[in-house]
């Protein structure tokens, strides 16, 4: 999943994610995920890049993958 190389990537880096505007983008992925369904996976996942949390993210990430290939 190129998502998770990404993240790895940015974690190695060191990169600090700018969460200035994190605060409206959670209310807008909560929004969105009333009007389409996003599981909690995929929420948890969206949040924790926003947030510039990268380890959270690649497990968050990783889980959705998998989660994904069980139900093919």
């Amino acid at each position: 999943m190129r998502a998770i190389g990404t993240c790895q990537v940015a974690e190695r880096l060191g990169f600090e994610a700018d969460t200035k505007g994190y605060t409206e983008l959670i209310k807008e992925l909560r929004q969105i995920a009333k009007e389409v369904p996003l599981s909690d996976t995929a929420q948890s996942a969206i949040t924790y890049v926003f947030g510039g949390e990268w380890e959270e993210a690649i497990e968050a990430l990783d889980k959705l993958r998998n989660e994904r290939n069980e139900q093919n």
